[in-house]
């Protein structure tokens, strides 16, 4: 979806590790930190009869402090989607226009946030941050599924193969970990999603040491595992039927022997489909090809 995005005085700062998705550091960091506590916790808590109850209330006073919000002005919703922070968002604007649904963007204080509002023909309104989910008590109770180390026990103890890997919230003790993996490495936040601050190929302990630190900004732990190569394969199913498998591909070039990578970029780009967009030189892009030996000139 081809939007113009406004210019958000925030935007000016944007930061270069949550790439497309440009997040608040320190939302992210108390959000993630309170769930990596209270989700062992509330896994136990939610399955019982007091925890069913407690749920159901805290989702009341949560409806019925949006509800005041709005009427106060501290948060307001807005239809343009050109405003729209993220290409996901962007995307589920696009279906939900095409389906004749009402959807607009939660402003807080008039910054905008990935926090959205569709409004059904029936006049019935809908809710959601980030992806539309049901929001209801059996999908709070798989929220572990977001925790990455709780999700990697899991399924070690269900026999599924997984990288070798662990949780850290100090440095030494995670960079004595990092020299015994297989190298190279990928570093990651414990909590959080689209590869924000996530560092890939890591093979030396300087560029290991910024990579912790980079992940260390949006949750107090961090993953640290043994990168598989490869493509990454994601199935989307919705009421036990496939809708759809996405596949995405690590950076790669073919070499010919004869053009440089710039060149082989540039005829890459002169060859490809319509619907794909270009492969952008960026300081991300060089700083990949850096950590393969590769420059833009190489051959």
């Amino acid at each position: 979806m081809n939007t113009v995005r406004k210019a958000l005085s925030w935007k000016k700062k944007e930061c270069p590790h949550c790439g497309n998705n440009q997040t608040s550091h320190i939302n992210a960091w108390i959000d993630s930190t309170i769930c990596e506590f209270m989700n062992p916790m509330s896994q136990k808590f939610l399955k019982t009869y007091a925890g069913r109850m407690l749920f159901g209330f805290t989702n009341y006073m949560l409806k019925g402090s949006l509800w005041v919000f709005v009427k106060i002005r501290i948060i307001r919703f807005d239809p343009d989607h050109s405003c729209i922070i993220s290409d996901r968002g962007g995307v589920i604007a696009e279906e939900a226009h095409a389906r004749g649904w009402k959807m607009e963007t939660a402003r807080v204080f008039g910054k905008v946030t990935d926090a959205y509002r569709i409004t059904f023909p029936d006049g019935k309104k809908f809710f959601f941050s980030g992806l539309p989910r049901v929001g209801n008590h059996a999908d709070v109770l798989s929220g572990w599924i977001d925790d990455k180390a709780l999700l990697k026990k899991r399924l070690s103890v269900e026999n599924v193969p997984v990288s070798r890997g662990e949780s850290f919230t100090d440095f030494l003790y995670a960079e004595h970990f990092f020299h015994t993996l297989r190298k190279p490495v990928i570093v990651k936040p414990r909590l959080g999603s689209r590869g924000r601050h996530t560092n890939t190929h890591l093979v030396n302990a300087d560029d290991f040491k910024k990579a912790f630190h980079i992940a260390k900004q949006l949750g107090r732990s961090v993953v640290v595992e043994e990168h598989l190569v490869g493509s990454v394969y994601r199935a989307t199913v919705i009421d036990g039927v496939l809708g759809g498998v996405l596949a995405g591909d690590p950076p790669r070039i073919t070499g010919d022997g004869e053009h440089a990578i710039s060149e082989l970029i540039e005829i890459k780009n002169n060859t490809r489909d319509a619907r794909m967009g270009e492969v952008k030189i960026t300081e991300g892009l060089i700083h990949f090809l850096k950590k393969q030996k590769y420059t833009l000139d190489t051959i």
